[in-house]
């Protein structure tokens, strides 16, 4: 029997969608005897669908594309009322990046929360009070990497 490789690893890759199919794609590669079969349809075949799709999940983070915004930055110095920073990350085609781990640290300010994930807007938000006035640079990070972005508040008399 003759097997066109290329046809029945298009054919596979349709049905590549969850793992009960990777489990049939394994039973049909072992009985073709055809392990490249296999590699190709659960290996190859996706990654390449997935590098050319528009939907790729973004996992590269482009500190050009990427912000830091403060939606708040006058604030009481009291202690409670809360200046607001957000940092949005996005790849080199200016798609959101999700997961990634953001942290921001100002001196002369609580930051809540320290650090976190992004959502899948690519979003970090942080709130920063302080009893002290005066100006706050906040300085953020991006997976432990400092971004050359910062964003003051500032912070007035009670």
């Amino acid at each position: 029997m003759i097997l066109r490789v290329d046809l029945l690893t298009n054919v596979l890759s349709y049905f590549y969608m969850n793992s009960k199919t990777r489990n049939v794609l394994l039973v049909v590669a072992v009985l073709l005897g055809g392990g490249f079969v296999y590699y190709s349809a659960t290996s190859l075949v996706p990654r390449m669908l997935v590098t050319l799709s528009k939907a790729a999940p973004a996992t590269k983070v482009s500190i050009q594309n990427s912000f830091v915004l403060g939606s708040k930055i006058l604030c009481k110095a009291d202690g409670v009322d809360k200046c607001s920073v957000n940092v949005f990350l996005s790849d080199s085609d200016r798609r959101p990046v999700s997961g990634k781990t953001v942290s921001l640290a100002a001196e002369g300010a609580q930051v809540s929360p320290e650090s976190g994930l992004t959502d899948q807007m690519g979003k970090g938000s942080f709130d920063l009070v302080s009893k002290t006035e005066g100006q706050v640079k906040a300085i953020v990070s991006v997976d432990g990497v400092r971004m050359d972005k910062t964003v003051v508040v500032t912070f007035r008399g009670k």
